[in-house]
């Protein structure tokens, strides 16, 4: 019943690995083509990809720019506050 944390997940070893393993996973990276790898990598599992949930991610280009946007402006008003 452990949870793994893996903060920079990248191609997702870990992620399967604690999968695998029957372990609650938490896997973080800023990189939206890692999130994308490690999808594909879940779902070419055999029996198919497990149930998860995607949080944070923009799903589009105009939601992604709109989060940079607003990532610098906090930014800028730290820096300057």
């Amino acid at each position: 019943g452990d949870v793994v944390l893996d903060p920079f997940c990248g191609c997702g070893t870990t992620i399967e690995a604690a999968e695998n393993a029957g372990r609650h996973w938490i896997g973080i990276d800023i990189a939206v083509h890692a999130i994308k790898v490690i999808e594909g990598r879940l779902a070419s599992r055999e029996g198919g990809a497990p149930a998860y949930a995607i949080e944070g991610m923009p799903r589009d280009f105009a939601s992604l720019a709109v989060s940079s946007v607003i990532s610098e402006l906090s930014k800028n008003s730290t820096m300057s506050g």
